[in-house]
């Protein structure tokens, strides 16, 4: 009432300024009789009605306003709005409510709310409305209704009752959009949850004190638990104490960082206690706002394969020791075999002095006794004849004599093989016509004859293939050592060849040939290197051990032969 009483006395006083300022004479008091006081309080009433007129009407366009807003926020709600009546009439909607229902608002006033409802949803709505109109205003309601020319929408129905109790307020909310991202959520959950419970690996939940909230299927199959055994329990519980020290400090780091890993290894332990290798890959997992409250991965059991690789490792190794202990022995046989062959060489080359010896010794001793007693027969009838067969064993002792040479060289029978080599020079260049420069250099070490006498028709045969092939009037020999190698260079600057298409080219009719010289150079431990092309001269070198199978080439004092 205080108010009331503040703004009537608020209109008086506006009133009776107005009167005032439109009256200019005397004021009410100063008046001389009562009718004129009478009419002064009428124009202040008439103004007070007029200002109170004012106020009405501002108020009323004021509430036509907010009308006018209601009924466009009412209108135009994205939720649909219905008076319904106790039967379940439609007696008001908004336009929401008309288009959730997919008819004009003019077309759904008067029908019952139950004729846009699914058969198996209308029991519920029945029961929610009796319960709405028995006071029960808390309650909700989700519905499947039948809408004109579309597909079928799911609404979330609320209600309240009006003041008189004889209509009650429905709001329907569409969630037909959230419905169905809710089942495609569901849909994708129950997909992934049905590859992980066939897959191979453990798909796992854990919060951020890492236990466990979700175990795949297979989880019973890899450990041995059952998934609910799982859940409450953290990775670590299921590790070798060790271990779990380890994997936790390294796990630490990427949970701090919020990142994911991938194929951390690591041991775990099954119902039984076995041991299992597994790697461990897993992704954080965030809230709507971004926090992350968990990780989500998968393990994976790589105990075959871990022990598979083990077993490839020790078979590997096993096949090392035995591919070294092959390789020794084959080292160990490869040196027997060029002693062998060097010894058999050196026997070789034995053998052909001790035969150029017999021949020189009985044969060219034969041969020079049967000339002298020819030619002793004086005035014999026969002595044409004799002449004759003189002259054959002239022939056999001179081809005696060369056999012996080819044998053995004499020549290494009373030089050493530098003094032998700058005679062969000259003989060369006597019998071919080709210089040869000769170039020794200093070698104390003593070669056995043998070993002499293969180096020396090595070169002979090389001086040769130059004088017969090279095209040229010159070469050279070279004759180095040191500490543990003799080497032997012939060397031209003729018309050269292709040693991979000519190898055998130079193998002389009568002479060893480079193949020959390979193979007995070889056979003392020793290297035969050709270096030659068409146009740019040919070098071979020979290169043989003072060694052969920790044993010296010398001459053996006692192997001298018969």
């Amino acid at each position: 009432m205080p108010r009331e009483t503040s703004d009537a006395e608020e209109l008086r006083r506006r009133a009776e300024t107005l009167l005032h300022s439109s009256l200019p004479g005397d004021s009410p008091a100063n008046a001389a009789a009562d009718p004129q006081r009478l009419l002064h309080e009428l124009q202040v009433h008439e103004i007070e009605l007029e200002l109170q007129n004012e106020q009405l009407r501002q108020a009323q366009a004021e509430t036509e306003a907010a009308l006018e807003r209601f009924a466009d926020f009412h209108d135009f709600s994205p939720a649909g709005f219905f008076t319904l009546g106790q039967d379940g009439t439609v007696m008001q909607v908004n336009l929401s409510g008309a288009r959730l229902l997919g008819l004009e608002r003019s077309r759904l006033i008067g029908r019952r709310f139950g004729a846009f409802i699914f058969a198996a949803g209308r029991s519920a709505f029945d029961e929610f409305l009796r319960g709405t109109f028995a006071g029960d205003t808390g309650r909700s309601c989700e519905l499947e209704l039948v809408v004109h020319a579309q597909p079928p929408r799911i609404a979330q129905v609320s209600a309240t009752l009006s003041p008189d109790q004889r209509e009650c307020r429905t709001v329907a909310v569409d969630v037909t959009a959230q419905k169905q991202v809710v089942q495609a959520l569901r849909l994708s959950e129950r997909r992934l949850r049905d590859v992980a419970d066939v897959s191979a690996d453990w798909v796992w939940e854990v919060d951020l004190t890492g236990r466990y909230t979700y175990a795949s299927a297979n989880v019973r199959g890899l450990l041995g638990y059952a998934p609910d055994e799982i859940i409450g329990r953290t990775a670590f519980d299921l590790m070798p104490d060790n271990e779990a020290v380890r994997v936790q400090a390294e796990l630490a780091a990427y949970v701090r960082r919020g990142e994911v890993f991938r194929d951390l290894e690591n041991i775990v332990l099954d119902s039984l206690g076995g041991r299992h290798d597994t790697l461990t890959s897993g992704t954080p997992v965030r809230d709507a706002a971004g926090q992350i409250i968990g990780y989500r991965g998968v393990n994976r059991d790589i105990t075959r394969r871990r022990r598979a690789e083990e077993a490839l490792k020790a078979s590997e190794q096993r096949l090392r020791e035995m591919a070294d202990s092959l390789e020794s022995k084959v080292a160990e046989r490869t040196a027997q075999l060029r002693t062998l062959s060097a010894q058999l060489t050196l026997t070789e080359e034995r053998e052909r002095r001790m035969l150029a010896q017999d021949l020189h010794d009985n044969l060219g001793q034969l041969l020079a006794a049967i000339k002298i007693k020819l030619t002793s027969l004086p005035g014999n009838p026969l002595a044409p004849s004799i002449r004759e067969v003189v002259e054959l064993v002239e022939q056999a002792d001179r081809a005696a004599r060369n056999v012996g040479q080819a044998l053995s060289p004499p020549i290494l029978q009373r030089l050493d093989l530098a003094s032998a080599l700058e005679w062969l020079g000259e003989e060369i260049e006597r019998v071919y016509g080709l210089r040869v420069h000769v170039d020794l250099g200093e070698c104390h070490k003593h070669l056995a004859e043998e070993i002499q006498a293969v180096l020396y028709r090595s070169a002979r045969e090389l001086l040769i293939n130059v004088a017969r092939h090279a095209a040229v009037r010159d070469a050279s020999l070279i004759c180095l050592c040191n500490d543990d190698r003799l080497v032997i260079a012939a060397s031209d600057a003729g018309c050269g060849f292709e040693p991979a298409d000519h190898f055998g080219a130079w193998s002389g009719h009568h002479s060893f040939g480079l193949r020959s010289i390979h193979e007995r150079i070889v056979n003392l431990g020793g290297e035969v290197d050709i270096d030659s092309s068409p146009g740019n001269g040919t070098t071979v070198t020979l290169s043989v051990p003072f060694f052969v199978g920790q044993r010296e080439i010398r001459d053996d004092p006692h192997n001298t032969g018969r």
